[in-house]
This record gives C-alpha cells, sequence and structure tokens, in this order.
C-alpha cells in the first residue's frame, strides 16, 4: 500500500513535467533566442527581482560570467 502511494506521487509528478514541457518548451526557446539576439546586437540584459528572486538576479550572471573569464573564482562543485 505505501510502496503503490509512492510510485503514484513519482507517476504523478513525471506526468506534471511532461505537460510542463509541452506547454512551456516553446516559449523558453522564444526567450532564449531573444535573450541571445539582444546579447549579440550589443545589448544588456537586466535581472531583477524581491526576496528570493532578488538572489537569483545576483547569483545568474556570476554562473554565466565565470566560464568566460580564466581568472574567475568558480564555484564548487
Amino acid at each position: 500500500m505505501l510502496e503503490q502511494r509512492i510510485q503514484q506521487q513519482f507517476f504523478e509528478g513525471a506526468d506534471l513535467q511532461y505537460q510542463t514541457a509541452e506547454a512551456l518548451a516553446r516559449p523558453i526557446a522564444d526567450a532564449v533566442n531573444a535573450i541571445v539576439s539582444a546579447l549579440t546586437a550589443g545589448g544588456k540584459l537586466l535581472l531583477c527581482g524581491q526576496g528570493g528572486g532578488a538572489l537569483l538576479a545576483q547569483h545568474a550572471p556570476r554562473c554565466w560570467s565565470a566560464g568566460s573569464n580564466a581568472n574567475a573564482r568558480r564555484w564548487p562543485r
């Protein structure tokens, strides 16, 4: 009984991820293309947030730029 409930949770989670992938793949790809187009044309990408979103807005560019700078501090993996 308990194992069946656990399996059901996994199945429902997988189904939700599948539905999300179907619904969001195109909008995410469009957003990525817009960002790449703006950056390659010399534009900027401005990130902001409040609370936890602010932390992500500060952290994401550091992760992205670390690969382009040989002297950048790398996060332990």
